[in-house]
């Protein structure tokens, strides 16, 4: 059976269904030193930087466990996390920017889901998850 894509701080892990998008590789910054009433533009190089990337999260659950997994989502925002991405790639020490929940349905019951039967899923949740690189890969 394939890897789920997962964040875990260590103490806590999260599996989804599904956590589609693309860290952002490291690449070198720049800032703009224009000033006003000056001719000409000026740059200066910055170290290397990864942007901040959107994740869409989505995982089935039942009733009883919403509220928890909401909750356990919700606390990695502001932490460092082991990622493991749609693919099964593992990534470490990546910044969790920021967790929105922005779906939450009822269904009758998935096939293929988190939940296994006996215990059928009647919730289906979505986030946008903003994850960043902190480290060089190796």
């Amino acid at each position: 059976m394939p890897t789920r894509p997962s964040l875990s701080d260590g103490s806590t892990t999260v599996t989804f269904l599904k956590c589609s998008g693309q860290l952002q590789p490291f690449a070198k910054s720049s800032a703009d030193l224009t000033r006003p009433g000056v001719d000409g533009v000026a740059f200066r190089l910055e170290g290397k930087r990864s942007e901040a990337s959107k994740f869409d999260a989505m995982r089935d659950t039942t009733n009883t466990a919403a509220e928890s997994l909401k909750q356990s989502v919700a606390d990695f925002k502001g932490q460092l996390v082991t990622f493991i991405d749609d693919f099964g790639v593992t990534v470490e020490k990546v910044f969790v920017k920021d967790v929105k929940l922005v779906m939450e349905k009822a269904i009758g019951g998935a096939t293929g889901g988190i939940i296994v039967p006996p215990v059928d899923a009647q919730r289906l949740l979505g986030w946008e998850i903003y994850l960043q690189r902190t480290t060089l890969p190796a």
